[in-house]
């Protein structure tokens, strides 16, 4: 099996899960995300989409966090994930870290692809709202190859589970019965399509219930 046809698969069974929690929270309510509460950060690189894409999932995120208690990125930072580092509550910022990272991009830069992402459907957990769509097999693939760019600096970059785009973390607990808003929200929520960002970003970020923080160290133009 290619590796693209296994990101798919691994990528349907975790949307799978997550519309199942998504069934289970008309029952039982939303839970607030834990590493949120705490607070967490990682190195990342990701693709960052274009006004266009970014500014509607910021509507509708807006929309959620006034109808839960809930985070609620902004288009500047709304992103899909192509590898992270050292994600977690004991994060420690880094700049020789962050500098090697952007030359690991550096090297491969010639041989990625601008990936497209078809944004299909919103999904619902118990902890998250986020944009799931179906990539093109540019996305796995620049994944590997950042990876493999990135060994010789002495990193081992994970890869994304799924190309999708979180617009909101829920930062309180509420029951199903408060939730009349949201989930009418989620019925009604809009079809975003596709995106074709070009921008690559290099950097890193901090998560809590303040927010998600990023900062690129760079931006990087893929053709």
């Amino acid at each position: 099996m290619r590796a693209y046809d296994e990101f798919l698969q691994k990528q349907e069974s975790i949307y799978a899960k997550s519309r199942a929690e998504g069934e289970l929270v008309k029952t039982a309510g939303i839970r607030a995300w834990k590493p949120g509460l705490e607070g967490c950060g990682a190195y990342f690189i990701a693709w960052l989409h274009d006004e266009d894409v970014a500014g509607r999932m910021e509507e509708f995120a807006s929309k959620v966090a006034k109808a839960a208690p809930a985070i609620a990125y902004e288009s500047g930072s709304i992103h899909t994930t192509n590898n992270d580092h050292l994600l977690g509550k004991d994060f420690e910022y880094d700049r020789n870290t962050e500098l090697n990272m952007m030359s690991a991009v550096g090297d491969c830069l010639d041989y990625l692809a601008r990936p497209e992402f078809d944004f299909g459907e919103w999904i619902l957990s118990k902890t998250t709202v986020y944009a799931a769509s179906i990539p093109s097999d540019e996305f796995i693939y620049s994944a590997y190859r950042i990876q493999d760019a990135a060994r010789p600096y002495g990193f081992e970059f994970k890869l994304p589970w799924g190309a999708h785009a979180t617009t909101n973390r829920f930062i309180e607990d509420r029951k199903a019965a408060e939730l009349g808003e949201l989930f009418e929200l989620m019925r009604e929520a809009p079809v975003i399509g596709k995106s074709r960002p070009e921008r690559l970003g290099v950097g890193h970020f901090y998560l809590d219930k303040d927010g998600f923080r990023p900062e690129f160290l760079e931006i990087f133009k893929v053709g």
